[in-house]
């Protein structure tokens, strides 16, 4: 059996990449099987085996088509997606933003913590991993230079490219930023919730695990 392969449809169609025209949950009245959309009821599985996509983008959860065969996605399902990908979303802007000093800007403090995590990368690495134009990271990772933080060395394979590594003093900085991070985040699940949803939090935390499995 060929692999799943997805496509999400929500009630005005989805547009399929490296094409502009759209397919539609609804289709050509036919002896096809169909399926349970959220929100959108019973709707006829048409083109489902003439589907040829290698790569897509989720654009809603409403309903998902398989090649090969047709699942349903629970409207729970759906709901705890999004609504998990929103709070993620949120509170890795709130760490990423959180300010330990007033000589770094969170962008800087971003791509310090990167280095120390990763390792030695390149400003065009950066620029990927933090999704900002290699003009931008250069102006970042000149203030690093700066602040002494980082190291510039020629890199062995490849001449042109400079490597990027922390000082002792980068890293010191990168383990006190962190930290200050986690003491934020502990004190804020302490104030703002009980004791029995510490507890929730925790064992939800758990189940989603099986999603990096």
């Amino acid at each position: 059996m060929l692999g799943a392969m997805v496509v999400a449809l929500n009630a005005r169609g989805h547009r399929l990449p490296g094409g502009s025209g759209r397919r539609r949950c609804a289709g050509p009245r036919s002896r096809l099987p169909e399926i349970r959309c959220g929100g959108l009821g019973l709707v006829p599985a048409s083109g489902v085996n003439r589907l040829r996509v290698s790569q897509f983008k989720l654009f809603s959860l409403n309903c998902m088509f398989y090649r090969g065969g047709v699942e349903a996605i629970s409207e729970s399902a759906a709901r705890a997606a999004q609504e998990l990908r929103v709070v993620f979303s949120r509170l890795r802007r709130l760490l990423k933003d959180f300010a330990t000093g007033e000589d770094l800007t969170p962008s800087q403090t971003a791509v310090l913590i990167t280095l120390w995590k990763d390792g030695a990368s390149s400003t065009s690495a950066l620029a990927g991993a933090e999704r900002i134009r290699p003009q931008s990271m250069a102006t970042i990772v000149a203030a690093l230079d700066g602040h002494g933080l980082i190291r510039r060395a020629p890199d062995p394979d490849d001449g042109r490219r400079q490597v990027l590594t922390l000082t002792e003093a980068g890293r010191e900085r990168a383990e006190s930023d962190r930290k200050a991070r986690e003491e934020w985040l502990a004190r804020s699940l302490q104030d703002q919730f009980s004791e029995r949803e510490r507890r929730v939090i925790v064992e939800a935390l758990s189940l989603l695990q099986r999603l990096t499995d």
